[in-house]
């Protein structure tokens, strides 16, 4: 059994209320940890000290970088016991997992190298009439303690890019992992601490998010939040922390799109990591495949012979592909979602069963709106293949959801790639690469119901600090 802990003021311990929440291996379904949650005094010990490190003594920005790039050494040194908690905590392989741990450490030294490079400008103000004797220059400063709220199906990623952000910027951190996931963020802080992070500067406190979350939500000591998770919860952030600057990463419903001219090897192999990586459970995974009607039998064959290949079983075999879904809840909505579908005149092209937690990797074609395979975030190995007949067609229907996380776009044409790469309403567009595709040091967020805000250390480091103007008279 996993022993996490919570971190307070540099402290470890357990939380103190009656509520205790099992860790469950997603795979076997034991019971892996126990944790406790905080009770609202933890909680608010925790937000006093972060408080207090933010009024204390700066942390320089080389001593930032030192704190995490040392940690990103020791997260790679502890990358194989890393990548089995992962496999444990959340049911993803352990090649993902393995690709995982990379990508927390390389966001760790990411936003280590970002700490010493957090500029201004000067503004010549002396150019204004009346303003010659005035020297003005723009500075980013630490906005004071954030609070970040992560998701269980990149536990480890998500905290490294969050709380190394904050601290980079050099603003102290409160983090609430999800309860279903806490083992590998206690994990990250631990070596955090080990790196030489002061106390203070990182609170880790579990919880459910209308317990802890909300007292977090409603403490006006935070100067920024930001959080991975549903649309629903986003927007019931927003409506609780009023004005306070929110960066938000939320759901989904990705598209990837082939045209005539692409290389249907490459799009089709592209496609499959894509959409069935973790069992589907990302927000960039390609849901809707839309490909032109001159090539999409072809296509739909190479695909379809591809996904057949992946090997669905226990997450910690290196040669299994796919793993769990989450909950059983979770397996019985998307379950529910494709017989809805079917019986409305899908066709499973392969797949399309379930036993407990295990999903087997699903194709569908002759799917259409107002289908909720095509039209919400499903959220599980489900990929949807629809034809196109002209550019500006698929344009509107790649863009008819309420979200905007990221595209995929597989043609030769470079004029055709630009085109619809601008006109396609997402945050993020791939070309020859589907839509899952993510750089430790990329912009990363999405537009419309998707979010607000980036991550990327050198974009979530300007959205939490404060843009102060400093003007000088030199009469």
């Amino acid at each position: 059994m996993y022993q996490p802990r919570m971190l307070i003021n540099g402290q470890w311990g357990v939380g103190g209320s009656d509520v205790e929440l099992p860790v469950l291996n997603k795979f076997s379904g034991e019971t892996i940890a126990r944790i406790r949650e905080a009770t609202a005094e933890q909680v608010q010990q925790a937000v006093d000290a972060a408080q207090a490190a933010f009024e204390g003594e700066e942390l320089s920005p080389h001593r930032r970088f030192q704190i995490l790039e040392k940690a990103s050494r020791l997260v790679q040194e502890d990358a194989q016991a890393l990548a089995r908690m992962l496999v444990r905590e959340v049911g993803k392989t352990i090649r993902e997992s393995r690709a995982e741990v990379n990508s927390a450490a390389a966001a760790l030294l990411n936003a280590a190298e970002e700490a010493k490079r957090i500029d201004g400008e000067t503004i010549p103000v002396e150019a204004n009439p009346g303003s010659e004797r005035r020297f003005a220059v723009v500075m980013h400063t630490p906005s004071g303690p954030v609070c970040a709220i992560t998701p269980f199906n990149a536990p480890l990623n998500q905290a490294a890019h969050k709380v190394a952000a904050a601290i980079a910027a050099g603003s102290p951190v409160v983090l609430k992992p999800s309860e279903q996931t806490p083992i590998t963020a206690y994990r990250l802080a631990e070596i955090l601490v080990e790196a030489g992070l002061p106390a203070g500067h990182l609170a880790v406190v579990f919880g459910r998010g209308p317990s802890v979350g909300e007292q977090l939500l409603k403490d006006p000591r935070f100067s920024r939040y930001t959080f991975t998770g549903s649309a629903r919860t986003g927007r019931h952030i927003l409506e609780t922390v009023g004005i306070r600057p929110v960066a938000l990463e939320l759901g989904s419903n990705a598209p990837t799109i082939v045209f005539p001219d692409a290389d249907l090897e490459q799009a089709a192999l592209a496609a499959r990591a894509s959409g069935y990586a973790i069992a589907g459970q990302v927000c960039t995974s390609v849901q809707r495949l839309y490909v032109h009607e001159s090539v999409i039998d072809r296509f739909t064959e190479i695909f379809v012979d591809k996904v057949g290949r992946l090997k669905v079983g226990d997450p910690m075999d290196d040669a299994t592909d796919v793993g769990p879904v989450l909950t059983d809840a979770a397996a019985e909505r998307a379950e529910r979602l494709l017989s809805e579908a079917v019986q409305n005149g899908a066709e499973v092209l392969i797949g399309g069963k379930r036993e407990g937690r295990m999903f087997q990797p699903t194709v569908l074609g002759n799917v259409r709106r107002p289908m909720a395979v095509v039209c919400q975030e499903v959220f599980a190995p489900i990929v949807n293949i629809m034809p196109f007949k002209d550019t500006d067609e698929v344009i509107r229907e790649a863009n008819d959801s309420e979200f905007g996380l990221q595209a995929g776009i597989f043609t030769k044409d470079i004029k055709n790639a630009f085109y619809v790469a601008k006109r396609l309403r997402y945050g993020g567009v791939m070309i020859n690469d589907a839509s899952r595709y993510r750089a430790p040091n990329q912009p990363y967020g999405g537009v419309k119901d998707s979010g607000i805000g980036r991550e990327g250390p050198k974009y979530a480091i300007r959205e939490l600090t404060d843009f102060k103007t400093v003007v000088f008279n030199l009469e």
